[in-house]
């Protein structure tokens, strides 16, 4: 494959069988997204490439097995051991049957021997299975996955240098003051001081602590890359993928940090995990992830990328967490994280199943099913599928996905430059409704979209919002306060709006309103269930398939198809590959709601006032 770049737009060139017709596709496809989307708002001011996020070059495909393991008196110690001892390149294999697992599991020895001095890579775990391979584990444990990481916490003077140039949007020449010694392949994060004008790290919970430079300063917006070239002055770093971010200055002191001793190209393949409140923990990773997974009962995360760049979850069904939804039960969770891709994914009884933490950025979440949320803290409560969760993720994409809602929050903090692109969120979960006709329940928070207050610049291009019949509001905004004001009462008919816009908490308030949050969104082309209407803040223009993919995936069922949501489609919504891999379950049985076919049940209705 040959790649010519010239400003907005690629040309690509592959092979010669049917190279014209998609040549001709990704120039139309992305001077489209160029005149869509705001400039500034794409990642290195192009499109979320498909080399560019998830693992480089597609999750290989590793044959060699060093060691066939079938379940024993010591499962933990013997899987254990055949990770410490694996050489890169190979499989440990679990054959099909329960293995009885008492402790984390480490590609390596102990958390603490790998924490200090890094693991080895190229090892993949490998079942027979979901459903046939069982690790059945017995308290707070799971996967562990650790790299080398020493920066934590405090003033940084031996990982982080200055930079004095090349930090515009999408530079690939990041231009050092002092030689540090880099390497072509190190993994470095670039960041800033917070910029005052779109970083705000408090919020309704704690403030987001992630990294303190050398000045003793916040640094929040972060992104990872990987050096791909040196100067003999060793000043000067070629670096991939170039700048997302429009806003690196000169006063916030922009910088990049060293991360040593990564772990790379460690994958989890085919396996039940049935965990206690554990799940798989990627820390300073690269190039790593998990396929075909079943996880059950995790407890912070099903899979969580910490301080990782180029993570992949995909094909994976994550169900059920612990507790019965506590505050923290996440499905997959990039935290500090870039370029993670997370598709084809089913998540079912989770409390937030995609959660995009602590300035990630460049991550795709997309064509993944979220049905049947629960928030045990708050049963009436509606979960959002989606959530921005922390300061500050920002350039990350959301395509293709179903799910309840969009949420982009204030509790830790903000974030910016967002893009949900071509998502069916329709604001209602059905198993809510559960306490019968007449019951004083109400459900809550069914909102399909939240921009809370210090979100600024978010985009939604081509999705379709709400449930026919529900939705009867367009959206409560603080530029419409106190007309459109919610307060804090559930049961109003403003809580069947589609969108919910700058306030700072999920019922507004007058604390503290946002006019930057709604005067920085673009929604073109979205339709809605309230107005029945498409909807473009600019000029309408044909839609792109998709905004990363080139073409329809591998993955992708014949049976339905692609792009499968949009509203310039008929129908708007059609099926997933998530979709139906949950339909031939045999339990659960509970599919989510049909988009526009599902009315708000009777006693809801009566309920509210309606």
């Amino acid at each position: 494959m040959i790649v010519f770049m010239k400003s907005n737009w690629h040309l690509v060139l592959i092979g010669k069988a049917g190279g014209a017709a998609l040549l001709c596709w990704l120039i139309f496809a992305t001077q489209a997204n160029a005149a869509l989307i705001p400039a500034g708002r794409l990642p290195g001011g192009s499109i979320w490439a498909s080399n560019q996020v998830g693992v480089v070059g597609g999750i290989p495909n590793v044959t060699t097995i060093y060691a066939n393991l079938s379940p024993s008196a010591n499962d933990w110690g013997t899987i254990n051991s055949a990770l410490l001892t694996c050489p890169s390149n190979e499989v440990v294999y679990l054959n099909a049957g329960t293995y009885t697992i008492t402790n984390n599991l480490f590609f390596g020895t102990t958390w603490d021997s790998w924490f200090s001095t890094g693991g080895h890579n190229g090892v993949v775990l490998r079942g027979a299975g979901p459903g046939k391979t069982i690790l059945d584990f017995g308290g707070w444990q799971g996967i562990q996955v650790y790299g080398n990481n020493v920066w934590y916490s405090g003033p940084q003077t031996t990982v982080s240098t200055p930079l004095f140039g090349g930090y515009s949007q999408g530079s690939t020449h990041l231009l050092l003051t002092t030689n540090f010694s880099f390497a072509v392949g190190d993994m470095v994060l670039l960041t800033q001081e917070n910029d005052p004008a779109l970083v705000n790290i408090s919020g309704t919970g704690s403030p987001q602590h992630i990294f303190t430079d050398i000045n003793g300063r916040e640094c929040n917006q972060l992104q990872w890359m990987t050096v791909t070239g040196v100067d003999s002055s060793g000043t000067n770093l070629t670096v991939w993928p170039g700048v997302y971010m429009t806003n690196y200055q000169a006063v916030l002191y922009p910088q990049v940090l060293r991360q040593p001793g990564r772990v790379s190209m460690i994958g989890v393949e085919d396996m039940t995990l049935n965990l206690v409140s554990g799940g798989i923990d990627f820390d300073n990773s690269y190039n790593c992830w998990v396929r075909n997974v079943e996880t059950t009962n995790s407890g912070y995360a099903g899979v969580r990328f910490l301080y990782s760049a180029h993570g992949q979850v995909e094909g994976c069904y994550i169900h059920d967490v612990a507790g019965g939804g506590a505050a923290e039960s996440y499905g997959v969770d990039p935290n500090g994280s870039s370029d993670i891709l997370i598709q084809n994914n089913i998540f079912y009884k989770i409390t937030a199943p995609l959660l995009l933490d602590s300035g990630s950025s460049g991550c795709v979440i997309a064509y993944n099913l979220c049905t049947n949320m629960i928030y045990g803290v708050s049963p009436g409560w509606m979960a959002p599928s989606f959530n921005t969760h922390g300061a500050h993720p920002s350039m990350n994409l959301f395509e293709g996905n179903m799910g309840t809602a969009m949420s982009f929050d204030i509790i830790h903090g903000s974030s910016s430059h967002n893009t949900v692109f071509r998502n069916d969120l329709y604001g209602y979960e059905t198993n809510l409704n559960n306490y019968g006709p007449g019951s004083s329940f109400y459900i809550n928070n069914t909102y399909c979209v939240s921009v809370l207050s210090s979100n600024r610049d978010m985009t939604f291009i081509g999705n379709v919002l709400g449930t026919d019949t529900y939705h009867i509001n367009y959206e409560v905004s603080v530029l419409s306060y106190p007309t459109n004001y919610v307060g804090d009462n559930p049961t109003s008919p403003n809580i069947r709006s589609i969108y919910l816009l700058g306030y700072f908490g999920d019922y507004g308030g007058t604390s503290y309103q946002d006019p930057m949050t709604v005067t920085s969104l673009t929604r073109d082309g979205n339709y809605d269930y309230a107005t029945h209407s498409v909807k473009w803040d600019d000029t309408p223009q044909t839609l792109p398939a998709s905004l990363y993919l080139m073409a329809k995936p591998a993955w992708w069922s014949n049976s339905v198809p692609f792009p499968p949501i949009g509203s310039d489609l008929t129908p708007m919504v059609g099926t997933i590959p998530a979709q139906l891999r949950f339909a031939a379950m045999t339990a659960p049985t509970d599919p989510p709601p049909s988009q526009g076919s599902v009315p708000a049940p009777p006693s809801v209705l009566k309920v509210m006032g309606q």
